[in-house]
């Protein structure tokens, strides 16, 4: 029982086996509980989530000499930070069959968000088992209420990788602020940005539906292709990618065609997290072509030799004239 203690803690268990383990554990004594506890060590503290906020909201509806719900409790924080939104799931399985329902209520209908800023990406792994790697200034939101065994739906806005677990008779849903997206399984690349006057899908594998409620247009795509939806009219552009077209967010760079200055300076500032100030009259220039979104001193030596001008990093802020 101690290598499933290990395993638990270690996020080395599937969906199934989790829920194994948590029947498990609900029907351990309280020395088997105090043995599993102590082959996983102490409590991790290096996470960004607010366990303590979590822990006293919890504790607070517990009668202290309730020693067996604490034991429980500590199993819930001992999981890596890295699955942070199973600690919330685990906590719910664990309390809530001697608990009455309504005392969290709070934490099922509270919203989970993970950002990044200007210059960041992070990776998420869902309750589900899904990916994302999550672009600059990109977030995430869900609800366990709206993320269980029969519907999984997200909210986002921002552009990222996502690889999701195919779970038959449970869609993957994902809203933003202009489109859904209905997943069975599949690997896709979204960029969806309310600044943007258009979204950017690319799938690479597997298969989604594509809706846009406003103009009530739908669509299927297939691996291999990128899809262009205007905003401003609902218009859908679908391309094949061998066929010469390439979507504009790759893995390691953005692609222009015939975009202003601005827009250069702008994916400067997301990818980099730096401050860029240029010039007003170098905004009338176009681009068409590649900018890395990995290596700040080729894209500034693209800037320099594409346009004809000097750029130089002082800090966090980049002067180009």
């Amino acid at each position: 029982m101690n290598d499933k203690f290990r395993q638990f803690h270690d996020n080395e268990l599937n969906s199934e086996e989790l829920k194994a383990f948590i029947e498990e554990a609900k029907a351990m004594t309280d020395e088997e509980l105090d043995a599993g506890l102590n082959s996983i060590g102490d409590i991790h503290d290096d996470t960004d989530l607010d366990i303590d906020s979590i822990y006293e909201n919890i504790l607070s509806d517990i009668n202290s000499d309730n020693s067996r719900r604490y034991k429980k409790y500590r199993v819930y924080l001992g999981i890596a930070a890295a699955v942070i939104p199973i600690l919330v799931i685990v906590s719910i399985y664990f309390f809530i069959q001697s608990s009455n329902y309504g005392i969290y209520e709070d934490i099922i209908t509270k919203e989970i968000s993970i950002s990044t800023s200007n210059g960041e990406s992070a990776n998420a792994t869902l309750p589900d088992g899904s990916t994302i790697k999550l672009g600059p200034a990109s977030t995430i939101c869900y609800k366990l209420s709206s993320f269980n065994d029969t519907i999984r739906s997200i909210n986002w806005e921002g552009e990222g990788l996502f690889q999701i677990a195919k779970i038959s008779g449970n869609p993957f849903i994902i809203s933003t602020e202009f489109v859904e997206i209905t997943v069975l399984g599949t690997t896709f690349n979204l960029h969806s940005r309310n600044s943007s006057d258009q979204v950017e899908i690319y799938l690479e594998k597997g298969a989604i539906k594509v809706s846009v409620p406003t103009y009530h247009k739908d669509m299927e795509m297939k691996p291999g292709e990128t899809a262009f939806i205007s905003k401003l009219n609902g218009e859908i552009n679908v391309y094949r990618n061998d066929a010469g077209h390439r979507y504009s967010i790759g893995p390691t760079d953005i692609r222009f065609e015939s975009r202003r200055f601005s827009d250069i300076v702008n994916a400067i500032e997301l990818y980099y997290g730096k401050n860029v100030i240029a010039a007003p009259s170098l905004d009338s220039e176009l681009f068409t072509g590649p900018i890395p979104t990995n290596d700040l001193d080729k894209s500034l030596r693209i800037i320099e030799k594409v346009f004809h001008v000097k750029t130089e990093l002082r800090g966090d802020s980049i002067f180009i004239k």
